[in-house]
């Protein structure tokens, strides 16, 4: 029976880049990331749309992102996760540039922001029509070289019983 203090389920860029994150915060945790087939084959892999970010202060805020994104979304949005995760867009954006994760410039050698539909402002970062895939392969990079994260590849979770203390899984693999 394999034990683990978190379980993640699925390698997509949101699972892998919290077991990257949680990894470093915490080296006295063990990690384990399932998924289904090879952790490369996701629908992250497959998203060719980049990153919404603000990036220049100048031409574009905060305040127009989060004005963007509230109407954009026609009610549905909550108001303050979409404050939170704009305002921290920046500083994930920085952490994947650390860790590998490029996107287009132009011949300034400045980004070649986007214009996308709801935004008033060029802000979306991408990388060539791949940005997913780079993502993903960077952070597959990382998590591999982390002793405290261990990729469980073509493992399927049958059954999650969180009903007491102690989850119980099973899976086959």
């Amino acid at each position: 029976m394999l034990k683990t203090d978190i379980l993640i389920i699925g390698s997509g860029i949101s699972g892998l880049f919290f077991a990257m994150k949680t990894a470093k915060k915490r080296p006295d945790l063990s990690i384990v990331i399932m998924t289904k087939e090879t952790a490369k084959n996701t629908n992250t892999q497959l998203a060719q749309g980049g990153i919404a970010v603000v990036t220049d202060l100048i031409k574009d805020s905060f305040n127009k992102h989060i004005h963007d994104t509230l109407r954009s979304g026609g009610g549905l949005c909550d108001r303050e996760v979409v404050n939170m995760v704009i305002k921290q867009a920046p500083e994930r954006l920085r952490e994947l540039i650390e860790i590998g994760a490029s996107f287009d410039k132009n011949e300034k050698g400045q980004w070649d922001l986007g214009l996308e539909g709801g935004h008033s402002q060029h802000r979306i970062l991408h990388h060539k029509d791949s940005s997913g895939q780079e993502i993903e392969q960077k952070l597959l990079k990382m998590i591999k070289k982390m002793p405290n994260i261990e990729l469980l590849e073509n493992h399927m979770v049958i059954d999650l019983n969180t009903e007491t203390k102690k989850a119980k899984t099973t899976c086959t693999g």
